[in-house]
């Protein structure tokens, strides 16, 4: 997979409450978990650490990407998930991919139960991917190496459209390359009390998505966030044309009012 070109981890909750700024001392980027599923009865659907944890991350220096956790069904809970995924990171620009961790055993299969058929998990990966790209994001595949490896064996040409994180532990090299392993789900690292997932990267996504201008760092797509002192201007196709349909509004209530005032003699 060729030489380790940056030092990560990945985070959630389940991280607890993280000192970022003895996390920028050790790592060289970090992966947050921004969503899981959908919005639903009892349900946020949003991590509840990401805000906190994008923001401090943010402040501390850390290049980030995000990613979602899917418990998906189908092809048309895939496509709630992603839009949710997408408006949850909408105001944000990352450095790093943008990820589905698609690892459920009902889903791919684990000990005692078989899992979707490969054609169906595929189908549904699509569907995300579909949603997700198609916002101008540089997205990632996260999954298990063997369930990655199988994929790959059954659809190779559509597999090969997508970057991939590979989660195999415990092992001197994952089963099947990726741009990202997951190589350890007990490191150690200074600002997190209890383990977190290491990852080596082989790829330099930071380079690759901002050259490509995609995950907020187009032009079109940069967030409205100006220095101290300065004004944001964003003149772009849609707000025109959302001007000129306000403008055409006002004018045709300011006819529909003076009609009125005509006719009641006010």
């Amino acid at each position: 997979m060729g030489d380790v070109i940056a030092k990560g981890i990945d985070v959630s909750y389940a991280q607890g409450v993280i000192d970022w700024p003895k996390v920028a001392k050790a790592v060289d980027f970090a992966i947050i978990r921004a969503t899981a599923t959908y919005p639903g009865p009892g349900r946020s659907g949003v991590d509840t650490q990401w805000e906190r944890n994008i923001q401090e991350a943010r402040k501390a220096g850390v290049p980030i990407g995000a990613y979602h956790y899917s418990y998906a069904k189908d092809i048309a809970e895939m496509q709630a998930e992603a839009r949710h995924f997408l408006n949850a990171i909408r105001p944000y620009r990352f450095e790093w991919p943008v990820c589905l961790d698609f690892e459920e055993a009902y889903q791919i299969g684990g000990p005692g139960t078989p899992g979707y058929p490969p054609s169906k998990q595929m189908d549904m990966i699509d569907a995300w991917m579909e949603i997700v790209q198609g916002a101008g994001c540089f997205a990632a595949l996260y999954s298990t190496g063997s369930a990655i490896k199988r994929l790959r064996d059954a659809y190779p040409g559509r597999m090969a459209r997508y970057a991939v994180w590979v989660a195999h532990v415990d092992t001197d090299k994952p089963m099947t390359p990726g741009g990202i392993w997951q190589y350890s789900w007990h490191g150690k690292v200074d600002g997190i009390a209890g383990d977190v997932d290491l990852n080596y990267a082989y790829e330099d996504y930071p380079a690759i998505i901002r050259g490509a201008e995609l995950n907020g760092w187009g032009a079109k797509d940069k967030p409205a966030e100006a220095p101290e002192g300065e004004t944001v201007t964003i003149p772009t196709e849609e707000l025109k044309a959302a001007y000129s349909a306000l403008q055409a509004a006002r004018d045709a209530t300011g006819e529909a009012i003076e009609k009125i005032r005509m006719i009641l003699g006010v």
